[in-house]
């Protein structure tokens, strides 16, 4: 389950330089600013793993949250007056996110057949935290054009209504997956084998911002990356229709 902690902080100062590369996303530690916590978990087989899972984590509907996400976003900017005017200039939006994982402390002690499940269980469930956090740092442009179009009064007001918004569109996100995709995640023994979920996965490079001069290679399914595109498309018609109204956020 994806569960988001907001704050924003706004700072005198800018990045230091830096330099392109392409990050190839496919566990949690490839995004950046990215923790993992783990929490351990003991059992010889698929019923004793679960109950040791649920004896540690909340549930929803009956079902332990193996696995979650949080996430923070802060936003840096200057204001620059010339000639009595004052803007706001290099804004940047700042991630970071930490993510909770069961880690099996006996895995020695499972059948060949079973550690391979788990493997592909632990697998599956940081997959879809990583495509959660994807899509928060795929939209954080929409913060920094959020307070770029802002006046420096209403920059910071801005930058929170943004943040506010991207809040919102990513637990729109994760009802998504949860509405259409096979509940690969929800208890160990569940998961798809490693053909099938290749199968529907596809993967793309996602370009970086200015602020955020890396590439990230990430792999997700049809579905997934058309919401991602399709909510990246509504927020560039929104900020249009702001600008047309002079309307901060």
């Amino acid at each position: 389950m994806f569960n988001s902690l907001l704050f924003v902080g706004f700072f005198a100062g800018l990045a230091t330089s830096q330099t392109a590369t392409t990050l190839s996303v496919q566990r949690l530690a490839d995004i950046p600013n990215t923790t993992i916590r783990y929490y351990d978990v003991q059992g010889t087989d698929i019923t004793s793993i679960n109950r040791s899972i649920a004896g540690q984590r909340p549930s929803v509907g009956g079902t332990p949250i193996a696995a979650a996400t949080d996430w923070t976003v802060n936003a840096a900017f200057k204001m620059h007056t010339e000639e009595g005017r004052c803007r706001v200039v290099g804004v940047e939006a700042r991630f970071a996110a930490s993510a909770d994982l069961p880690r099996l402390v006996n895995e020695q002690k499972l059948a060949p057949e079973n550690l391979a499940r788990w493997r592909r269980y632990v697998a599956s469930l940081e997959a879809s935290e990583v495509t959660n956090l994807v899509f928060v740092y795929y939209h954080l442009d929409e913060v920094e054009k959020a307070i770029s179009a802002s006046s420096c009064e209403d920059a910071k007001a801005a930058g929170m209504a943004a943040v506010e918004t991207l809040k919102a569109k990513a637990a729109a996100f994760e009802r998504e997956r949860e509405l259409h995709a096979r509940k690969t995640e929800r208890a160990f023994g569940d998961a798809q084998a490693p053909d099938a979920q290749a199968a529907n996965t596809i993967c793309k490079n996602l370009v970086g911002t200015a602020s955020r001069l890396d590439t990230l290679r990430v792999c997700m399914t049809k579905r997934e990356w058309a919401k991602l595109h399709a909510s990246g498309e509504q927020a560039t018609r929104e900020m249009q229709d702001k600008r047309r109204t002079n309307r901060p956020f």
